[in-house]
């Protein structure tokens, strides 16, 4: 049986788990502070890989169509940030 990967998988292991617990994407300042928390220590590629998951998640959510405008232009400017 093939494994299906998706964006809304619960994360796999302890590291994971860190990752998702420091990304927020509920708003652009909660996602620049977790960009800045993570950049103290210097990137590693599973964090920044981490982060363009959450950007893509953030894009996916804008695309729904029962949310607002406000919450559309948030999940918009998320998606749009720069990372590096």
């Amino acid at each position: 049986m093939k494994y299906h990967y998706s964006l809304f998988n619960e994360p796999k292991n302890a590291y994971d788990m860190r990752l998702a617990k420091v990304i927020s994407i509920k708003s652009p300042k909660q996602f620049q502070d977790s960009i800045n928390l993570l950049k103290q220590g210097g990137l590693t590629v599973q964090e920044f890989k981490a982060l363009k998951v959450a950007q893509e998640r953030a894009k996916m959510m804008g695309r729904r169509k029962d949310i607002s405008n406000k919450e559309r232009w948030e999940f918009d400017v998320i998606a749009n940030m720069k990372l590096n």
